[in-house]
């Protein structure tokens, strides 16, 4: 009886957790429409390899977070490489150690004459 209620909590809560998510993504929708509303300048970006003239400041904010954001991606996904790599070694060394230590076991005591 207890998992079912436990089951049923999850649920709930992952249709809470979705409603706060849509929430949010309404809320930062509106406030980016009212950005994009209030700001209709136009820009010149010059990033030394490509220039972007006379774009709108809004668009020119979603390039910017964009770029960002995939910059974040790749540097989070290069460090999760990393750790994946340093775990897999740990556990071959855990196992080779298990391995010998489980040899040491085993081996016969031998007398102290």
């Amino acid at each position: 009886m207890q998992l079912r209620i436990s089951i049923q909590g999850d649920k709930s809560l992952a249709i809470i957790r979705r409603f706060i998510l849509f929430i949010t993504l309404i809320v930062l929708l509106l406030l980016a429409a009212t950005f994009a509303y209030n700001n209709s300048d136009v820009v010149s970006i010059d990033l030394g390899i490509i220039q972007f003239k006379d774009i709108p400041i809004s668009i020119a904010f979603i390039l910017i977070f964009s770029v960002g954001w995939i910059f974040g991606l790749l540097t989070v996904g290069i460090a999760l490489i990393r750790v994946v790599s340093d775990r897999r070694k740990l556990r071959r060394n855990l196992r080779a150690f298990e391995l010998e230590m489980n040899n040491i076991r085993r081996r016969p005591l031998k007398d102290a004459d």
